[in-house]
């Protein structure tokens, strides 16, 4: 990332000595949207403003501008972020003392916890698929509420990257099923126009 300030974990500053900052994964998954050419041979991102969200079993965003990242949701880790089909996304840190004093869990099982047993599958309590629970959501509310904290969570980090990086112009959702792509894109999207919308006053303004 190009955003020094978007690297820090507010955690001691000594960490970052020793790496401890956030990273961001799915690198080769953003190369492909931002690579590519239109018919006259010119890239179609390289030099936008662009918000991408890879919405697989892993799930991340990041925002681009200029070519290169300058945020994303996840962070030290792949587990951070958005929640995903076994991973929980992000956590508030004090749950893993209350789990330890209430449940006796180690760090091994907390880790195991929130990358394989929590996300879609945690919420739902039986499937990680995104097909699956869409699939079920009309008749089961668990299934139901595992994809709308999953459309909450992508639409509330598009929603923070407009804030952040006000003068982004497109937004690109990549996902593992084209129906997965249609249904929750969809949802995410729905309530993001004012972004767009403020983002063209802006340039109307300044022109």
């Amino acid at each position: 990332m190009t955003c020094h300030a978007c690297q820090l974990l507010p955690i001691p500053r000594r960490y970052e000595a020793q790496g401890v900052r956030r990273y961001g994964f799915h690198g080769l998954s953003y190369a492909v949207p931002h690579g590519r050419t239109s018919p006259t041979g010119r890239t179609e991102i390289g030099t936008r403003r662009i918000i991408l969200a890879h919405l697989g079993n892993g799930a991340s965003l990041a925002a681009v501008r200029d070519g290169k990242p300058v945020d994303t949701s996840m962070s030290f880790t792949p587990t951070a972020g958005v929640p995903m089909s076994t991973r929980s996304g992000d956590l508030d840190p004090g749950l893993v003392w209350y789990l330890a004093r209430t449940e006796k869990m180690g760090a091994k099982q907390f880790n195991e916890m929130v990358n394989f047993q929590s996300g879609l599958l945690g919420v739902s309590e039986t499937s990680s698929d995104m097909r699956d629970l869409l699939d079920r959501e009309a008749q089961d509310v668990r299934a139901a509420e595992a994809v709308a904290l999953f459309c909450y969570q992508v639409k509330k980090w598009i929603g923070s990257f407009g804030a952040g990086w006000a003068d982004w112009t497109r937004w690109c959702l990549r996902a593992v099923s084209a129906r997965t792509r249609i249904q929750s894109g969809a949802r995410i999207c729905n309530g993001l126009a004012f972004l767009w919308n403020r983002t063209r006053r802006a340039a109307q303004r300044s022109e």
